[in-house]
């Protein structure tokens, strides 16, 4: 990778981290098709462009997107920069946009958006906290994060 790509990625990176961390519907978008388009999609059959975006709201702080692609499958992102982009992904082309509250999918989707959440608020604890070196290590490990959103996007 040469200097100026590493040296936006960068940038893009902090940009996300200093937005408060949450992405947005087009965000989700674009990095699920990255990541479709990237090595980490090979061999599966998930479509090359987005059908449509689909957001779940469980509470202020828990969200996640459904990312449709066209040709098939889905990409179920994070919604927020701290987190792992991609939380799951199906090949099937049910339309998750209208989820059962009954389906495994829901249940898995349900709990980890919560749990992310959850480590959200611990790691705004630690940094408020005077324990600098978790501070310093839970910073290190959003910035990962953060940097791993922008190579998708």
């Amino acid at each position: 990778m040469n200097r100026s790509k590493a040296f936006l990625m960068a940038l893009l990176a902090l940009a996300l981290h200093a937005q408060g961390a949450f992405v947005s519907t087009e965000q989700a978008g674009r990095a699920a098709l990255g990541w479709a388009r990237s090595g980490y999609a090979k061999n599966l059959n998930i479509g090359t462009s987005v059908e449509k975006v689909s957001t779940f709201k469980l509470a202020d702080d828990v969200s996640f997107y459904a990312v449709k692609m066209n040709g098939g499958g889905t990409v179920f992102m994070s919604s927020d920069t701290e987190s792992e982009p991609v939380v799951a992904y199906t090949t099937e082309t049910n339309d998750y946009s209208r989820m059962s509250k009954r389906s495994p999918m829901w249940a898995l989707l349900t709990r980890d958006a919560t749990v992310r959440a959850n480590i959200r608020k611990l790691r705004a604890a630690n940094a408020v906290s005077a324990d600098r070196t978790r501070s310093t290590l839970s910073a290190a490990k959003q910035s990962s994060n953060a940097v791993r959103w922008a190579k998708l996007m």
